[in-house]
């Protein structure tokens, strides 16, 4: 299966073949579940993953990672593996409003790490979003996020409010040819 535009999972499962390619997005929603046949699915630069439902395999992600549009957790029942063009994209809204990414097995941080809020919020000074929560986790990101303390231990990723600029992500996607 070859997928240069969206494919969405609303409810059910959807169990990909090991010829799944494509430089196309992959919504997951809170009812919806992706598998792969392989136990790993691989998601090239270009490609995005992204909702708040449940990927019953691991992940090696050299696209985009966004948890969410909607609040919540997109849930990855195996490892992930974050390369270097990998960027993870999370949402807060209020220090109980996370879109964050949680896995049951190890994480490898790789990448760039963003953050998408509403304009209207701004988050209190000291202010913590645990944004990534894995059984183990090695590695980091490439970049800071304005703003934010960027807190990594060997389970969770916290991003803390430091004061100063905050960057608002407006998440826009390379075209496909």
């Amino acid at each position: 299966m070859e997928n240069h535009g969206e494919l969405r999972i609303e409810d059910g499962t959807l169990v990909l073949g090991a010829d799944y390619t494509g430089t196309g997005s992959v919504s997951v929603e809170p009812s919806g579940v992706l598998s792969h046949v392989s136990s790993q699915l691989i998601l090239p630069e270009g490609g995005r993953l992204r909702g708040n439902g449940t990927v019953a395999s691991s992940v090696e992600m050299e696209g985009v990672l966004e948890a969410g549009p909607e609040l919540g957790k997109l849930q990855i029942n195996g490892n992930l593996s974050l390369k270097p063009t990998a960027l993870v994209v999370v949402r807060v809204g209020g220090s109980d409003q996370v879109a964050s990414v949680q896995v049951s097995q190890a994480a490898s941080l790789g990448g760039k790490l963003e953050v998408a809020m509403p304009p209207q919020y701004r988050p209190e000074q000291g202010e913590e979003f645990e944004v990534l929560k894995a059984f183990s986790l090695t590695g980091s990101f490439v970049n800071a996020v304005p703003g934010f303390e960027t807190l990594i231990t060997d389970k969770t990723v916290v991003l803390k409010y430091v004061g100063g600029a905050v960057s608002y992500t407006h998440l826009t996607l390379p075209t496909t040819p």
